[in-house]
């Protein structure tokens, strides 16, 4: 007996299930012939002999791979993971100039953000009025962060234009899968490329130490940055998986987006040239130097070791300048917004020759006042659209609606564990709330009856700390937010989760940026800024990524108290010398 479905029924032909069949019949048989076809035909490629690479037939004018070599098509590469579609012709074929500000949305939007952040805000001001010193150092960011994204997909911006004529094109889908090409693998023959990899270091240390130093380094050499770990070629520290992920691919993209749709060939790092002195020695004053004449025009460049930069140099702002200039051009600006306009450009000028201060912090750590930094930063950490996915999940879980309105909000993330051995003084749970006390008393306005309530948002990666906060909150009237969906490591250090076996190391990342967007809700932060992480809490709350355009990050450093003035250990000495000064 025939398995075929029937459409017969009551003895009549039903027309409209026949036709159904034929339809799904035609299409199995097209898949068929079209995978037959595949096995046993040939292609051209301009410029390249015949090869015996089997391929689907086609119109010259639609093949999609036509801009990309045979050597590339046909080498063993770096491969991008798979993203959205709509992601990838709008980082590629759509990164053009802008016709208004507004079109800045979806570019920002792939941030950290919170959506009622001034970062993702796009009406763009005119005129003057007392909060102008702020909005210019927002929008100088958002422009960087903007030019950074272009730097890094530009190179791919012909090859995609072809590629995504039709995006939905069964054809060009086919090619692009015989030769393994991914959406977001593109050749960009015109690009030199610096390569980097990630240490086992925490989340903070990576971002504000590696990847923003990289695309420093990119800007400054006019190359484009790919991060490699868990490669099977180059130097050993990149051929290592990525201890801070735990997907299947073992590097950054678990769950973030890659930095570039660039995509080097493994012969090409094979051959690179390895710079193995740290960032300064090559390029701190701006200017290539120290490496060798014959390595100049080598397509990739590998560096080993990084450092933060306080100044940006002269030629990676100068390169801002050119892709600011060409991606806005077009943007019709009244007198009062072109006015603006040129303040921001020349603000953003400026960072190249001082350290600008956004807020009254007498503590000093690196890049602290650097906008390029506060930028880069921001471009690195943009979670991918399955972390986007979960990250919206856990963040509609744990933020009351009311949160969203309050403007007594206090941020205490506490950074203890680890970090207490090696890099800071800590205090406890009871001292950290003095800080508050403190706070509140001199920043907070009084409610109508004399009350200065507050709401804090706690997190901590630090058993201790959560425990005494649950001690602490049964006897207080303060009211604590907490992320209950934090897995609560007791480490920075993400690759010693992995020890623990009660999570996976992707798992701890998510709950980090987490914690991120969580502490980013908060009109008052208290943080210890002896940890990196911390610091890149602080660069987010300055470029205008949390819930209040005048958010107020303080260190604790910072504080006049004694007992509450943290040190770190790259200045004890110092410190500490200054603590007992204020004793007597």
């Amino acid at each position: 007996m025939s398995k075929f479905p029937s459409c017969r029924a009551s003895g009549r032909v039903d027309l409209r299930c026949l036709l159904r069949i034929t339809i799904v019949g035609f299409t199995v048989l097209n898949a068929i012939v079209g995978f037959t076809v595949l096995n046993d035909l040939t292609m051209h490629v301009d410029g390249a002999e015949e090869s015996n690479i089997p391929f689907t037939p086609f119109d010259r004018s639609k093949n999609c791979l036509i801009r990309n070599s045979h050597e590339w098509l046909n080498s063993r590469r770096i491969s991008n993971d798979e993203i959205p579609l709509a992601y990838a012709v709008n980082m590629t074929a759509k990164f053009r100039p802008f016709s208004g500000f507004t079109e800045l949305f979806p570019y920002l939007s792939q941030s950290l953000a919170d959506k009622n952040s001034a970062f993702i805000d796009t009406d763009f001001p005119g005129g003057l009025n007392n909060t102008e010193s702020q909005r210019i150092h927002h929008w100088a960011v958002k422009l960087v962060f903007v030019a950074i994204q272009y730097h890094q997909h530009r190179p791919a911006i012909q090859e995609a234009e072809l590629r995504y004529k039709d995006p939905s094109s069964t054809q060009c889908h086919l090619q692009m899968k015989h030769h393994n090409v991914g959406n977001f693998d593109f050749e960009c023959p015109s690009s030199k490329f610096i390569v980097g990899g990630l240490t086992a270091n925490g989340l903070g240390s990576n971002t504000r130490g590696a990847i923003a130093t990289l695309i420093l380094s990119g800007l400054v050499t006019n190359r484009t940055v790919v991060l490699i770990q868990n490669g099977e070629a180059g130097p050993k520290f990149i051929r290592k998986a990525w201890k801070l992920s735990s997907c299947k691919r073992g590097d950054f993209q678990c769950v973030y987006y890659p930095l570039t749709p660039c995509i080097p060939t493994w012969e090409m790092i094979t051959n690179a040239h390895v710079l193995h002195k740290p960032y300064h020695y090559y390029f701190g004053d701006g200017h290539v130097r120290n490496i060798p004449a014959n390595e100049m025009d080598n397509r990739v460049w590998v560096l080993q070791k990084y450092g933060v930069t306080d100044v940006p140099p002269r030629a990676a702002i100068d390169l801002l300048h050119q892709y600011i200039r060409e991606l806005f051009q077009a943007v019709p600006l009244e007198s009062g917004q072109r006015d603006f306009f040129h303040r921001v450009l020349k603000y953003i000028s400026h960072s190249g020759h001082s350290r600008q201060k956004m807020n009254s912090s007498s503590f000093s750590y690196p890049a602290s006042a650097n906008l390029i930094n506060h930028a880069t930063v921001v471009f690195a950490i943009r979670p991918n659209f399955r972390s986007r996915k979960m990250l919206d999940e856990i963040m509609r879980e744990i933020t009351p609606p009311a949160i969203e309105s309050s403007s007594s909000l206090i941020g205490l993330p506490i950074r203890a564990s680890d970090k207490c051995r090696r890099e800071s003084e800590c205090m406890s749970f009871a001292d950290h709330m003095k800080a508050v006390r403190l706070v509140k008393q001199k920043l907070l306005r009084p409610n109508a009856d004399g009350t200065r309530g507050q709401t804090i948002l706690f997190t901590s990666e630090s058993v201790e700390m959560t425990n005494e906060q649950k001690a602490y909150s049964m006897n207080s009237s303060d009211r604590f937010l907490v992320n209950f969906r934090d897995v609560t490591p007791n480490t920075g250090l993400i690759n010693e989760v992995l020890n623990t076996g009660r999570f996976t190391a992707d798992e701890s990342m998510l709950s980090a940026i987490s914690t991120l967007s969580f502490q980013m809700k908060a009109r008052i932060s208290i943080l210890n800024c002896c940890s990196n992480f911390h610091m890149l809490l602080k660069d987010f709350l300055l470029a205008g990524l949390g819930s209040f355009s005048d958010a107020n990050p303080i260190c604790l450093q910072d504080f006049g108290e004694p007992e509450l003035m943290l040190c770190c250990s790259w200045e004890k000495g110092d410190c500490q010398a200054r603590k007992r000064n204020m004793l007597g």
